[in-house]
Formats: structure tokens, sequence, C-alpha cells
């Protein structure tokens, strides 16, 4: 009986692996199955006198239908052309995403600008095929008021 209990253990080892639930990974992307998409979040930052804001950081963060799971969240900074830009592959999945802007050097690049909140509608500009879900885009120009 020993060595038919060892036997049905490895059965089902098999069988758990040729039923794929070694591929649980959190890594959807790169596993059979799992859809994907591309997202891009892209924009500007000026102030009110149209001139580019270096060093301004935006909290990008996206939330769930249920309050209770919390949605993911990154961060993006400006450059020296008061430009960001995002690239993933996860908030594609996500209807709108919430950006926060906020002047972090203090007087350094302009002077100090007030927080600013919007939120931003994703799009699908590509469509997908298969497992791939396409290609997702939202945006966002922001004209930062000086305190």
């Amino acid at each position: 009986t020993v060595d038919m209990k060892n036997n049905l253990i490895k059965l089902c080892k098999i069988l758990l692996a040729v039923l794929g639930f070694a591929s649980t990974i959190t890594s959807c992307r790169v596993e059979y199955g799992c859809p994907y998409g591309d997202f891009q979040l892209k924009g500007n930052v000026t102030d009110e006198n149209d001139a580019p804001i270096k060093g301004i950081r935006i909290a990008v963060s996206a939330s769930y239908p249920n309050p209770d799971i919390k949605g993911p969240k990154d961060t993006v900074y400006t450059n020296e052309k008061g430009q960001y830009i995002l690239v993933n592959d996860y908030l594609y999945n996500f209807d709108k995403v919430h950006l926060k802007f906020e002047d972090i050097d203090g007087p350094e690049n302009g002077g100090e600008f007030e927080t600013v909140e919007v939120d931003a509608q994703i799009v699908q500009i590509e469509d997908g095929r298969d497992w791939y879900s396409g290609t997702f885009e939202a945006s966002a120009d922001v004209t930062m008021i000086k305190k």
C-alpha cells in the first residue's frame, strides 16, 4: 500500500503539471492563457505662462469596482520639457486612471506649485487578437498654478 500511495502522489504531480497548475505564477504575460495588453500614459505639465515644468511627480492610480481591493499604483516624473510618459502592461484593463501632480522640489524648476488632481480616460487605440487585448492610452496635459 505504501508503493500504491507513492505512485498515486507521483500521478497527481504529473496531472497537475500537465493541467497547467504550475502556471499560476503572478507573471501572467509570459504564461499561456492570460489576457494582456499594452498601456501608455503621456502628457505635458506647464505653468500659467505655458513654460514647461521639470521634476513634477505624477502619482498614477487606478481603482477596481470593488473598493475593498486596492488598485495598482505607479509614479512618473516630468522631464526638462515638462513631458511625462509611463508605459506598462497592467493599467489597460481599467476605464480611467487618477493622476496627482505634485511639486516635490519646492522653489527649484520655476517656483512652488499647487497640487493638481485629474482623472484621465483610458481609450483603446489598437484592437487586439486572441489573448492580446490591444493597445490602450490615456493622456492629460496640466497647467499648474504657483502658490
